[in-house]
């Protein structure tokens, strides 16, 4: 199984190395597809890796690259299943805040993971700046569990959106409330002033029941920012 795996592992850092989004996902999950421990452990050190890749003096093409090993990586871990939960949920704490950590907290959630909610609720808090990465994680985490108090912790967000990137966070957010089907909640985010997080809503729509949706999609086809009206559509 090695030389399958190392010829996948080459397809993946080949693509996406060369802006190939979906060909490194489908690599990852053609190595998610190899039986047994391995996979995991190789895709998990393709996080590690990428967290390793200084990017002090990247003009973006580098990053980009390395976002799209973390896209990949995750599709992979996703695809794994059940297997994967056991190495992954170890390398997750309260006190380990590396990018890959991120990744790993919403693969996690993907997989039906409830043993993280506690870091869930505790990295939504944080309103640390140097966190973002993991807040903005652990938000869309909590929508994908639909954990019984993700209204209450997704409302506490809002009403703490932080200093910097407040649009992004609302967006993610309100993605989040989509899933767990709180209209209530999407339907006050149609009056924030930022466009970004008022798009957030028009994208969420689309997770609520027909009847759920049609009075906030009314608001969303006339908003006065033709980028959410376009996403209403």
């Amino acid at each position: 199984m090695s030389t399958a795996l190392d010829a996948l592992l080459g397809e993946l850092r080949r693509h996406a190395g060369w802006e190939n989004t979906s060909g490194a996902i489908a690599a990852a999950e053609g190595i998610a597809a190899l039986p047994g421990d391995e996979p995991v452990r190789a895709l998990l050190e393709v996080l590690r890796k990428a967290d390793d890749v200084d990017l002090t003096d990247d003009a973006g093409d580098i990053g980009d690259e390395v976002h799209r090993l973390r896209a990949a990586a995750h599709a992979g871990l996703t695809a794994c299943g059940a297997r994967a939960i056991p190495l992954l949920r170890p390398l997750v704490s309260l006190e380990l805040r590396e990018p890959r950590h991120a990744v790993m907290i919403r693969a996690l959630a993907a997989l039906g993971d409830r043993t993280i909610t506690p870091i869930l609720e505790a990295w939504c808090a944080d309103e640390v700046e140097e966190h973002f990465f993991l807040r903005l994680a652990a938000i869309e985490a909590v929508g994908l569990l639909k954990l019984p108090n993700a209204s209450a912790v997704l409302h506490a967000v809002l009403t703490r959106p932080g200093a910097l990137n407040q649009g992004w966070l609302k967006r993610i957010t309100a993605l989040a409330l989509g899933r767990i089907g709180d209209a209530d909640a999407l339907e006050v985010l149609l009056d924030d002033p930022d466009w970004y997080a008022r798009l957030g809503v028009a994208e969420a729509v689309k997770s609520l029941p027909a009847e759920r949706a049609s009075r906030l999609l009314a608001r969303v086809r006339v908003d006065v920012d033709q980028r959410v009206r376009e996403a209403g559509r």
